[in-house]
């Protein structure tokens, strides 16, 4: 039997191109790193600004580091106002407030104590027992 040798050239050929257009797809596509997208990239910015910010915000404000508490019984909290300024923001009962302010008076330092910062207490109904626990605190005798 006699086989076509003009068929097998060809096919080696196309074979050579199909390999080597697979391997410069794969090279282009797969090996190459990828630069970032500017969103992506932004993301990276914004992420590393909002951690400095953070830190930044920790060594001004150190009782930051420890809120929010949030338990059966109250929650302590934060918020910044338009100053850039913290205010503590305490949500309890009338109850448990007393327990709330020492709480948030253990976690002042010597050099920036909980009462130096702005507070709001939510649900506050100006009761004989909450204006006694608010003079305590504010005194540091808490």
């Amino acid at each position: 039997m006699k086989k076509n040798s003009s068929i097998t050239p060809i096919i080696v050929i196309v074979s050579v191109i199909l390999l080597g257009s697979l391997a410069v797809f794969l090279i282009l596509n797969f090996l190459q790193p990828k630069p970032l997208d500017d969103n992506k990239a932004a993301e990276g910015e914004a992420s590393n600004s909002s951690i400095l910010e953070g830190e930044k915000e920790r060594k001004e404000y150190p009782i930051l580091a420890h809120l929010p508490i949030k338990n059966a019984v109250y929650d302590i909290g934060y918020q910044f106002e338009e100053d850039g300024t913290p205010t503590i923001v305490i949500d309890t009962t009338e109850f448990y407030l007393e327990f709330a302010l020492k709480k948030l008076a253990s976690l002042g330092t010597q050099d920036r104590p909980a009462n130096s910062y702005r507070l709001r207490i939510v649900n506050w109904t100006g009761s004989e027992k909450e204006e006694q626990a608010l003079k305590k605190f504010q005194s540091g005798e808490m």
